[in-house]
């Protein structure tokens, strides 16, 4: 079978975070390979983890260092924000440290304390999915879309969400116009379906009255048959892909 490298986070960080500041899909990719190195299950939530300046570059492309390093030290700076229906709760930093050595080509990490109950020894409410796929996807909206199909994929009769939460998951509040979040649907549907180890479907369900808004979506996901693959420990995730990590 073909091994894969897994990412898990908890359906409230999927689904009620965002970040305080903005970040591009690339930035995105980095601290989803950080996450993956987490091994959820055994990993004690104040583990360092080391990880070289190469072996970053062979998961998440950089073709100069100066661009790796501008890029970790936004990933550095990022906070969660959870949005519930009435409060909000700051995370203050993903990291409680974050040191980026110029010289040794390295970077070093501690997760925050905070964030610990959201990565670390999940056991319920968490969702799994794949990163080489989120590493073929072109847009900060597809890659939170893929997770969310993710933690949707085992609902057989499929899923509904009103569109007035989908828009405040995907910080699209203010968008009005249907048709432009229409368009950026119907491109993850191609994009997912086809770099992904999951495809999706949605349709929408307007009011009673005719000319009524669309007031919910409902998805419906499949997971390839050929991405059944078997899970591996993070351990042997870097060791197959030559990459040593310090578990100090």
């Amino acid at each position: 079978m073909t091994k894969k490298i897994v990412v898990a986070k908890s359906n409230e960080l999927i689904h009620n975070s965002g970040y305080n500041i903005v970040i591009t899909p690339r930035q995105e990719k980095l601290i989803l390979l950080f996450i993956s190195g987490i091994n959820s299950m055994t990993d004690s939530s104040d583990k360092h983890y080391t990880i070289s300046y190469d072996d970053i570059k062979k998961i998440v492309p950089f073709k100069k260092t100066s661009e790796l390093e501008e890029s970790l030290k936004r990933v550095g700076l990022v906070n969660f924000t959870f949005i519930y229906d009435k409060s909000e709760t700051i995370i203050p930093s993903m990291f409680r440290q974050f040191t980026i050595d110029s010289k040794n080509r390295e970077l070093s990490f501690y997760f925050n304390q905070d964030i610990v109950p959201f990565l670390f020894n999940l056991k319920k409410n968490y969702t799994k999915f794949e990163l080489g796929s989120v590493l073929k996807l072109d847009s900060f909206f597809e890659i939170k879309l893929y997770e969310m199909m993710n933690r949707w994929h085992n609902y057989k009769k499929g899923y509904t969400v009103p569109l007035k939460r989908f828009k405040k998951e995907f910080d699209m509040k203010k968008e009005k116009d249907w048709r432009n979040i229409k368009k950026l649907l119907d491109k993850a549907v191609k994009t997912i379906g086809k770099s992904s180890d999951i495809t999706f479907t949605y349709t929408t369900i307007i009011g009673n009255t005719k000319g009524s808004p669309v007031e919910k979506l409902h998805f419906k996901v499949k997971l390839k048959e050929k991405s059944k693959k078997r899970e591996l420990s993070m351990a042997d995730i870097y060791k197959q892909r030559g990459i040593e990590v310090d578990n100090s």
